[in-house]
């Protein structure tokens, strides 16, 4: 994690697991990379989405309570073989396709 001048606090979040079907069909393994910020008023937001387009990649926002708040990703999944693919960009709620480093 890093924090900037601004007092934001920038955080990563990656993952991969095995595809449960890699012996039946050799497909390759599920990847992500979410890279967020936090700023000092509690506000959180997606700024980046690299990952296999399969299965599908869903992000949500939560109280303290534990609700639902908000949707920050919907990305339906698209084809199987597309775990063969390397990770791709994933558009985030608010519009944007931020996936340049």
């Amino acid at each position: 994690m890093t924090i900037d001048d601004s007092g934001n606090r920038h955080f990563e979040v990656t993952g991969s697991a095995q595809n449960g079907f890699e012996a039946v069909n050799n497909l390759g393994t599920i990847s992500l990379d979410f890279k967020f910020t936090a700023t000092p008023g509690g506000t959180v937001t997606l700024d980046k989405v690299m990952g296999t387009t399969f299965p599908s990649i869903e992000a949500y926002s939560y109280n303290s309570s534990g609700q639902v708040t908000g949707t920050l990703l919907l990305s339906p999944e698209q084809q199987s073989g597309d775990l063969k693919k390397p990770q791709q960009c994933h558009e985030a709620k608010r519009g944007t396709r931020d996936c340049l480093p």
